[in-house]
């Protein structure tokens, strides 16, 4: 019989070599030029030396989304190769194809309590984990004694806490007629219930209906944590998230190193669009204390070297503190992030090299460990 290991092995190695993922790639990023074919300029022969030739749809948004000064387009790490070449060599944790993880430390949001002791959280109410209800401190709670704990507010928020993405399994719920019944037995078996976070003046400015997420991604390597991006995310108005699906695509900003934002708002979904403003409103302010920001999400990943690479979702409670809303392992967003912020790699390490050459220098590993 062949073994798990070995069978997980030859299927990565079969669908890597299949090309199916960076058909998808390639098909995405070819959509986003066609609908530019007019306004975006094409990339020439000579700036695709040294890229992968397959992905010039991928180089053609970087070098209009980009910035110029951010130097070749060789230097930008496509979703493909990402997925493929970097993620694998980045985390020691359960590989499945494209490098995507199956399992994590961080999948379930109810074990970030125990994660993260030292980070403030939401304040939580109720947690359900494997179809039993437990309080903040977990412990066990009957069914009757979750509702009456849920019933002593007016709203509260629920949030799947195993998968969600996007903004999708969050929702706010209000204390009117049988709601609070209903919402504990629609969600499942893993969720979450959190009190309304009321964020800083900061981040609310740009729209107050949704709670406004800094989406900050670090790499763990070698024992350095490097900032990679950092970036507010900004929902759309009228949606209670920042990540929620409206009429309207939500918006990003850039955060320099001193917590300013950037001057230009891009489209979430990356539709090559741009806008000197965030739904009408002047790009002012900044993240109050952004470097005690970084100098507490930098320790926290050092507690954790076998992720390589995390996205930190944080927001700002309307005292000014960061609040850790999730962290997620599997596959954070690189590419679109790279147009805002420059290539990922391209940067020097510790040791003096660019990330990009030590991090392919390292051997691919695709056996799966199992626990």
């Amino acid at each position: 019989m062949v073994s798990y290991k070995i069978y997980v092995k030859n299927l990565v190695r079969k669908l890597k070599n299949s090309g199916k993922r960076k058909k998808e790639f390639y098909e995405s990023y070819k959509e986003i030029c066609a609908k530019h074919k007019d306004d975006w300029k094409p990339v020439t022969r000579d700036e695709l030396k040294g890229c992968d030739k397959h992905d010039k749809y991928t180089y053609t948004v970087a070098k209009n989304m980009g910035d110029p000064a951010n130097g070749p387009l060789s230097d930008y790490v496509t979703p493909y190769q990402y997925c493929h070449e970097f993620l694998p060599r980045l985390s020691e944790i359960n590989h499945t194809l494209a490098g995507r993880r199956i399992d994590s430390l961080f999948t379930d949001k109810n074990y970030f309590g125990i994660l993260f002791p030292d980070l403030l959280q939401p304040v939580t109410v109720l947690r359900r984990m494997g179809g039993q209800y437990f309080d903040v401190d977990y412990r066990p709670l009957t069914k009757e004694e979750a509702l009456e704990k849920v019933s002593a507010y007016d709203q509260l928020v629920f949030k799947v806490s195993r998968g969600s993405r996007h903004g999708y399994g969050v929702s706010l719920i209000k204390n009117e007629g049988d709601n609070y019944e209903k919402a504990l037995k629609d969600y499942g078996k893993h969720f979450i219930v959190q009190e309304v976070l009321r964020q800083h003046e900061s981040t609310g400015y740009f729209n107050s209906s949704s709670v406004n997420i800094i989406r900050m991604t670090t790499l763990n390597w070698k024992g350095h944590v490097y900032v990679l991006h950092a970036k507010l995310r900004i929902g759309a108005p009228g949606s209670f998230t920042d990540l929620g699906v409206t009429d309207r695509n939500p918006l990003e900003l850039v955060i320099n190193e001193d917590g300013s934002f950037g001057k230009i708002a891009y489209d979430f979904d990356y539709a090559g669009t741009t806008y000197p403003d965030v739904f009408g409103k002047e790009i002012r302010g900044c993240i109050p204390d952004f470097p005690g920001i970084v100098t507490r999400i930098t320790a926290a990943h050092m507690r954790f070297p076998d992720y390589g690479i995390i996205g930190w979702d944080l927001a700002i409670d309307e005292e000014g503190r960061m609040v850790l809303i999730e962290a997620n392992s599997n596959c954070p967003a690189v590419f679109c992030a790279q147009c805002m912020h420059g290539p990922f790699f391209a940067r020097l390490s510790a040791d003096g090299r660019p990330l990009k050459d030590e991090i392919m220098s390292k051997p691919l590993n695709y056996d799966m460990k199992v626990f």
